[in-house]
């Protein structure tokens, strides 16, 4: 049974719990394929203040890149990309929330190969009887960021998404 959007958002501090938590993502790659991913979610929290959000950040884990294709992820993790090793984490921090559409576009900043970069994201609530579930989709910039590779090989908007479920702390 869900309930419904307006009992769930009550005020307070919301976590998402880390195991088995995924983010995706989506890059073009030599121009026609697309390369499907994902990221593990290490942290994410949500304050709710007025029954709306006001506060929300979460990390990923860089080293847990994962593609399907073992090789790929090695060169995602490697300097060039990701840089795993130097930047394990990739922080995400919301600088506001506005209401639009039945949800919300989220402003941000991301940390990536430590690199904090602008993305705009758009979040909206979905029905969940076991928490608060977010939807989250943006694109990223990659030229913004540190990772180098020429356009041909990797596309410079890499989509991301991401379903999570927050429960309160």
């Amino acid at each position: 049974m869900s309930s419904t959007i307006a009992a769930e958002l009550r005020d307070g501090t919301w976590t998402v719990p880390a195991t088995g938590t995924t983010a995706t993502f989506a890059a073009r790659n030599f121009g026609v394929l697309t390369v499907r991913g994902t990221l593990a979610v290490e942290t994410g929290t949500l304050t709710v203040a007025g029954g709306r959000p006001v506060t929300a950040e979460g990390t990923l884990t860089a080293a847990s890149v994962a593609t399907g294709n073992p090789r790929r992820d090695g060169h995602l993790r490697s300097a060039r990309f990701l840089a795993a090793t130097e930047h394990p984490a990739l922080r995400l921090r919301a600088l506001r929330f506005e209401p639009a559409d039945g949800g919300w576009t989220v402003p941000a900043t991301i940390t990536v190969h430590g690199v904090e970069t602008p993305i705009t994201l758009y979040a909206q609530q979905l029905p969940s009887s076991d928490g608060v579930r977010v939807r989250i989709t943006g694109e990223l910039d990659r030229t913004t960021t540190a990772i180098r590779a020429p356009r041909l090989m990797v596309g410079h908007r890499i989509q991301v998404e991401a379903d999570l479920t927050f429960t309160r702390s």
